[in-house]
C-alpha cells in the first residue's frame, strides 16, 4: 500500500511508520484457519492442504490491510492529510451480455452481470440483494444473469438453469427465475414442472423444451464464459466490468456502483 500525503509535523513525529505498522500484524493463526476452512468448505477445490495454504494467505492480508488502515485512520485523525494522487483505474473486464436475460433499466450507465447458480445458497442470498439494489437504484442499474450451474456440488442446479431458460421462452423467465431462488434447494424435475405451471406457463411446452435438452448448450456457453472470467465458485459479479466475488453485503455493492455513476458522470460531461 503506498501511503501519500502531507501530514502535519506532530502528527508525523507521534505515528508508525508503514514499515512498523507492517511489523505489528499478527500471524494468521491455525484456529482462524480451521474456523474459515469449515465455514467454506462445501465452496472448496482441490485438496485440503492447497486450500488452507490459500486460507492463510487470505487471511494475512486482510489483517495487514485492517492494520493500514487504522494506521491512517490515525493519521487522519492527528494531521492533515492532502492526497495528491488520482485514484487508481479500476480493474476492468470484457464480459459476453448479448443475449442474455436483463432486468432493469435497459439503457443504465450502469450494468451488474452475475454469473450464479439456482442450487447455490450464498445466492440464493444475493438475489435479495441485487432486489434492493435494482430498487434503490432504479432506471440507474440494469441486471444480467448469466448460468454458472457448479455440477460438482449442486447436481440439480444445471437443470435448473435449463428450467429457467424454457420460462424464457415463455416469455416468464424472471418470474421462473425468483421462484427457483425463493424455493431453492427443492429442484427436483417435479418441482421445476410445478414452479411452470405456478408462473403461467403452458406446461406441455415447457415439459417438451426441458425434456429435449434444447437448452444445454445455452447453459454451457455460459459456463464457458465464466471459466474464461476465472470464476471457480458462484456468486460472482461484474459491474461495468469490475469483479465482486461473494454474496457481499448490499453496501459494498453501492460503493462500486455509486463509483460507478460518479465515473460515467464525469466522462458524460467531458463529451459534452
Amino acid at each position: 500500500m503506498l501511503f501519500v500525503g502531507l501530514v502535519s509535523p506532530a502528527a508525523a513525529s507521534s505515528s508508525e511508520s508503514p514499515a512498523e505498522v507492517t511489523a505489528k500484524v499478527t500471524l494468521v493463526t491455525e484456529q482462524e484457519i480451521d474456523e474459515y476452512y469449515n465455514t467454506n468448505k462445501a465452496r472448496m477445490r482441490g485438496d485440503e492442504a492447497a486450500a488452507r495454504a490459500q486460507i492463510r494467505t487470505r487471511l494475512q492480508q486482510q489483517k495487514l490491510n485492517a492494520r493500514q488502515e487504522a494506521f491512517l485512520a490515525s493519521l487522519r485523525s492527528n494531521g492533515k492529510i492532502v492526497d495528491r494522487l488520482e485514484p487508481p483505474l479500476a480493474a476492468r473486464v470484457d464480459v459476453a451480455v448479448a443475449g442474455a436475460p436483463v432486468r432493469g433499466a435497459p439503457d443504465a450507465r450502469v450494468t451488474v452481470v452475475e454469473f450464479s447458480d439456482f442450487e447455490c445458497p450464498f445466492c440464493k442470498r444475493a438475489n435479495g440483494t441485487m432486489a434492493s439494489l435494482l430498487e434503490k437504484y432504479s432506471g440507474k442499474i440494469k441486471l444480467v444473469y448469466r448460468d454458472f450451474p457448479l455440477e460438482n456440488i449442486h447436481p440439480l442446479a444445471r437443470r435448473a438453469a435449463e428450467a429457467a431458460r424454457c420460462a424464457r421462452d415463455g416469455g416468464k423467465f424472471w418470474e421462473y427465475h425468483d421462484v427457483l431462488f425463493a424455493q431453492s434447494p427443492k429442484l427436483a424435475p417435479e418441482d421445476l414442472q410445478r414452479y411452470a405451471v405456478q408462473v403461467g406457463l403452458d406446461a406441455k411446452k415447457f415439459d417438451a423444451c426441458l425434456t429435449s435438452g434444447a437448452q444445454s448448450a445455452g447453459v454451457q456457453s455460459d459456463i464457458d464464459e465464466g471459466q474464461r472470467l476465472g470464476i471457480t465458485a458462484t456468486p460472482v459479479f461484474f459491474i461495468n466490468g469490475r469483479s465482486v466475488r461473494g454474496a457481499q453485503p448490499a453496501e459494498t455493492f453501492a460503493r462500486v456502483i455509486d463509483d460507478e455513476l460518479a465515473r460515467t458522470s464525469r466522462v458524460a460531461a467531458k463529451t459534452q
